[in-house]
């Protein structure tokens, strides 16, 4: 099932709803005698698979801080896509874990790509104090996660 064959339609990519949509044309050629009586005033949608965009880069800076340090100490979170991220953003929830971590993954927010952007860097205040050691910042997303170690010396 779907449109007939057709000349003289419309189509377009509808990016916020992720379709292609078809609207009207003709069903006879242009140069049949009975053109006139073929209008075609249908609407057709597909739904048009966008691939989620693949986290390339994920970095920490700095990607040490300081052990023992009650105060919030501030680390950026720096994100990297394969391709622009898609309308609506690309969204990630950013969590602390390891050892030390009180409680198991702490969360930290999140970090949030703009539409049609393929980076995006966020601060995040880890407030301790942590004991010497690794531990790890994780973004988790539609489709997985990454991760990147951070050192507490």
């Amino acid at each position: 099932m779907g449109p007939l064959a057709r000349w003289s339609h419309a189509l377009a990519f509808d990016a916020n709803r992720g379709a292609v949509v078809l609207f009207g044309g003709l069903a006879a050629a242009p140069t049949d005698p009975n053109v006139a009586t073929s209008v075609l005033g249908d609407t057709w949608e597909a739904p048009f698979d966008k691939p989620v965009p693949a986290v390339v880069s994920f970095a920490l800076s700095p990607d040490t801080i300081s052990a023992g340090v009650a105060a919030p100490q501030p680390v950026s979170v720096q994100i990297g896509l394969d391709r622009p991220a898609l309308p609506g953003g690309f969204f990630t929830d950013v969590q602390l874990d390891g050892p030390g971590v009180a409680g198991g993954p702490v969360g930290l927010g999140s970090l949030v790509v703009a539409a049609g952007d393929t980076t995006a860097t966020q601060s995040f205040g880890i407030s301790g104090p942590l004991p010497a050691g690794d531990a790890v910042v994780e973004a988790q997303y539609a489709g997985g996660f990454v991760a990147a170690q951070l050192h507490i010396a």
